[in-house]
């Protein structure tokens, strides 16, 4: 299922993009080399031809309808409008119409909920938050399934399923009285925003895009960046149409400097279980939307136009580094590594929990808790590929949380790249663990074949250890245990995703 975000939040997220559009200093320019023979980039086209003029008058009459508290109508007229008008301004035209569901908000919120219980069923959920847990991006003791429900479904107005293809939106009666123009702009915000994605779909099948990169976290989220990007461009383009090139041109850079300066409100803005959520599970939130906006900007500044973001479903992105540093999308191709399983060596009692990928995203957040933003972000840029694998205690359920422990590679575009995080990575571990390391001299267990940091607490070792490009890094793992571990933990597999 597509990402969604909440009502409030995305129209948030319209108020500031189109507020810093006003802001480029480069605006008035981009007016002024309007062609000869278009209207201004800065000014709304003087015509509606066809069926954009059909679309204009199914829109007035959704406008009349919302402000006579007729919300269902008003929503219909909008989206058969919309119909009409996505062709003048995001250039594709819908193939087949929308199918549209009208539900009374709790029962939208329950078919959401029953949605997300399919997607991540309590197995795979309690896998993710052992292994959350297990990096420090959540409490040992924190609810991660009941944390994402309410954000999912947090002020929800509407969603598209490309597993039904059908658009799912609040029903009559549910918005309170006429709509005001303030809600308004809501509701076609996420019409917008949920009709991008069903135009995705009817080009793209959006179901087996995610399935391809599913079993990948960071090839799923840089995916989700491709297609929430273009959602939130779309819906700032739709927003006022005779602006369309204005708003394709607008440097990214600027962009994301601006949202960057503006997103510590965007969760003063949003709901309390977004304001109240772990630091990673608000930015794995928004950045799909935010930095999935400027990855698509990237694309179109040159030319104005829509067809490169189209070619890159061609050929999506296989990596949040690709997002971050769009200059890298598609050569800069990241490498997937492997393993061999550890349960034997660890010994009776564990169990695999997860494996999987960070990717340079979550390895910037896991830095950020710990080191200055800029320099987590300088220590996880040279990020060329990771895979872990957590294992928890097995057997009978304790009270409290389960323990864990993770063995962890990364490989890097350089030495010096390896040396900037594993150096980076042993400041984190040293403030989590609470005393300083020591050398790998000191510790028979290390090798010293390896630059190396260790702590050895309670018969259980920690070590960041690294040679050449690569870097391991092994969190609690039984003393006896560690020369085995670390040697199947060097038996590393390299090959270039596709």
């Amino acid at each position: 299922m597509v990402r969604r975000t909440p009502r409030t939040l995305a129209a948030v997220i319209l108020a500031a993009l189109v507020s810093i559009a006003t802001w480029w200093p480069g605006r008035n320019a981009a007016a002024a080399e309007a062609k000869p023979g278009k209207p201004a980039a800065s000014q709304p086209a003087l015509s509606i031809p066809g069926d954009a003029r059909a679309g204009a008058a199914l829109m007035a009459r959704g406008d009349a309808a919302a402000e006579a508290g007729q919300l269902q109508e008003a929503l219909e007229a909008w989206l058969r409008g919309y119909e009409r008008l996505f062709p003048t301004f995001r250039d594709r035209p819908f193939k087949a119409p929308v199918q549209a569901e009208y539900l009374a908000q709790t029962t939208l919120r329950e078919r959401l909920q029953e949605i997300l219980a399919k997607e991540l069923p309590d197995e795979r959920i309690l896998a993710e938050q052992l292994a959350m847990a297990a990096f420090g991006f959540i409490a040992p003791d924190f609810d991660l399934k009941e944390s994402l429900l309410k954000l999912h479904t947090e002020q929800v107005a509407g969603f598209y399923d490309p597993e039904k293809r059908r658009l799912y939106l609040v029903q009559k009666g549910e918005a309170g009285g006429p709509a005001g123009p303030l809600d308004a702009i809501q509701q076609k915000v996420t019409l917008v925003h949920e009709m991008t994605h069903a135009l995705q779909d009817q080009y793209h099948d959006l179901r087996a895009m995610q399935r391809a990169a599913e079993a990948d976290d960071d090839r799923s989220l840089a995916l989700s960046a491709l297609i929430e990007g273009e959602a939130t461009l779309n819906m700032m383009v739709a927003m006022d149409p005779g602006r369309k090139e204005f708003f394709l041109r607008m440097p990214p850079a600027f962009l994301d400097l601006a949202m960057t300066l503006i997103k510590p409100l965007l969760s003063f803005a949003s709901g309390p279980s977004f304001h109240s959520a772990p630091v990673f599970l608000r930015e794995s939130m928004l950045f799909p939307y935010l930095k999935g906006l400027t990855f698509c900007l990237s694309r179109t500044e040159k030319t104005g136009t829509w067809k490169p973001v189209n070619e890159s479903f061609a050929r999506p992105p296989l990596s949040t580094e690709q997002i971050l540093h769009p200059e890298r999308y598609p050569e800069d191709v990241p490498v997937a590594l492997d393993f061999p399983d550890v349960t034997a060596e660890l010994g009776e009692g564990w169990a695999l929990a997860r494996s999987n990928t960070l990717g340079e995203f979550a390895i910037r957040n896991l830095l950020a808790g710990t080191l200055p933003i800029l320099d987590a972000e300088k220590a996880a840029e040279g990020w060329d590929g990771d895979f872990y694998r957590v294992y928890a205690r097995a057997g009978a359920e304790t009270a409290g949380p389960r323990q864990t422990l993770y063995v962890w590679a990364t490989t890097f575009d350089t030495q010096q790249d390896a040396r900037e995080f594993r150096e980076a990575f042993a400041q984190v571990l040293a403030e989590r663990i609470g005393f300083e390391p020591q050398d790998v001299t000191e510790l028979r267990a290390l090798p010293n074949d390896h630059w190396g940091r260790g702590w050895l607490s309670n018969e259980c070792l920690t070590a960041v250890l690294g040679r050449g490009n690569d870097v391991w890094v092994l969190s609690g793992i039984p003393e006896k245990a560690f020369p085995a571990v670390l040697e199947k933990a060097r038996q590393l597999t390299r090959q270039e995703k596709k």
